[in-house]
């Protein structure tokens, strides 16, 4: 289910030349570092996604963070994020948290700006925002 709200959204692969599909999104979720984590409705059907990552570096990043698209503005984004930030600063050894997310996706960049996070330009490209809490 999750792999199919990643695949209509058009994420890249390993590869960003190569179309995501359901194989390839499983071997992603077992990167190593990688802690995924579902939030679920009172029916017990999971309506968000996410991954916290430890980068090499220590750097602990929020990724994949997905809503199931049938129930996005219903503030599970919020819920879903405020959950993941929790959890990844706790890996956090300075406090802080790293995401990227695109350019183009006002109501995740909204929902990050209400966490707290602040876009790191000079991190960021064109399509993309790197943005930090802490």
């Amino acid at each position: 289910m999750v792999a199919r709200w990643a695949i209509a959204e058009g994420w890249p692969g390993r590869s960003k030349d190569v179309p995501l599909d359901e194989a390839e999104f499983v071997q992603l979720l077992r990167l190593p570092q990688h802690y995924s984590h579902a939030l679920a409705d009172e029916a017990g059907s999971v309506v968000g996604f996410g991954q916290v990552w430890i980068n090499p570096a220590g750097r602990v990043n929020l990724v994949r963070v997905l809503v199931d698209p049938a129930r996005r503005g219903q503030g599970i984004g919020r819920r879903l994020c405020a959950l993941l930030f929790a959890e990844a600063q706790r890996h956090s050894a300075d406090g802080s948290v790293w995401l990227r997310v695109r350019r183009d996706n006002a109501a995740a960049i909204s929902v990050y700006r209400a966490l707290g996070f602040e876009v790191i330009e000079i991190e960021s490209n064109d399509v993309a925002c790197s943005m930090r809490f802490g």
